[in-house]
């Protein structure tokens, strides 16, 4: 494996090792906890992770595509439209459902990596954000991606409770 995939790999892992003890330690009272307001819509701890197990999902099929050479998303795709779809699909799922998909596609995710040749690091596509990113970005944008709302779950469960 070549320096350049073993960075990536190492990152990935890293970003995993840094996140998953927080997913994996949440309590059946931690899961209401709001963790993102904005306007009339909040989003509880449940939510997030149940964002995570979609987003994840999502992105890896989508640099999968783009290795491939396909088309990553639609030219036409609304990220807001469909995150918000997303979580209110799996609402109802349970907390260990949603981490056993976040660990599947995690392992998928580092089985992936393993199987790229070299060049294909370097093909850029349309990242669901709406910008170009290269396949190497988008593996390291979804690894940023769990870790900072793993962090911000973090931060909702220390924040002292209201009311």
């Amino acid at each position: 494996m070549s320096d350049r995939k073993q960075a990536l790999r190492r990152h990935v892992e890293a970003r995993h090792a840094q996140s998953w003890p927080i997913l994996s330690g949440l309590s059946q009272a931690d899961l209401s906890r709001p963790v993102y307001s904005h306007g009339e819509t909040t989003w509880s701890v449940l939510q997030v992770v149940a964002h995570l197990a979609d987003a994840e999902r999502g992105l890896l099929g989508q640099v999968q595509r783009l290795a491939a050479g396909g088309v990553t998303v639609p030219e036409d795709f609304d990220l807001e439209r469909w995150n918000r779809a997303a979580v209110a699909k799996r609402a109802a799922q349970p907390l260990p459902e949603l981490l056993e998909e976040i660990e599947s596609t995690y392992r998928e995710t580092l089985a992936f990596i393993d199987s790229l040749e070299e060049h294909q690091l370097d093909l850029v596509g349309r990242h669901a954000r709406g910008d170009l990113a290269s396949v190497e970005a988008f593996l390291i944008r979804t690894a940023e991606h769990r870790a900072r709302h793993a962090a911000d779950i973090q931060h909702a469960l220390d924040e002292p409770r209201h009311g």
